[in-house]
């Protein structure tokens, strides 16, 4: 703080107005730092929000990857199924060859 030794009321008058200044400087101060720190919010509430939204699209994206790869591995088990039926019913129908071929000779 400012120390106060007045000798006159000029030398009061002089201190008053320096500590006028100084309140309107520090009035300033404090309305600007207000002004960053409610712009810090506002900027922090935009950030939060655009959070909340890729947390809510990679969750539905992962749900969606989830869905696509049961899917495809149960494409894959169909796909083996038909692989082995078709070959059985290739066997089956090489066998049904030979033997018509025994049976009725060219």
């Amino acid at each position: 703080m400012v120390d106060i030794k007045l000798d006159s009321p000029t030398k009061y008058a002089n201190h008053l107005e320096e500590l006028r200044n100084l309140y309107c400087d520090l009035t300033e101060e404090i309305k600007k730092e207000e002004s960053e720190k409610l712009a810090i919010f506002k900027e922090m509430d935009i950030v939060a929000n655009r959070l909340a939204q890729i947390e809510r699209e990679l969750q539905s994206m992962e749900t969606n990857s989830n869905n696509i790869d049961v899917i495809i591995k149960e494409i894959s088990k169909g796909y083996t199924k038909i692989e082995a039926s078709t070959y059985s019913l290739y066997m089956l129908a090489s066998r049904q060859l030979k033997m018509l071929k025994r049976k009725f000779p060219l």
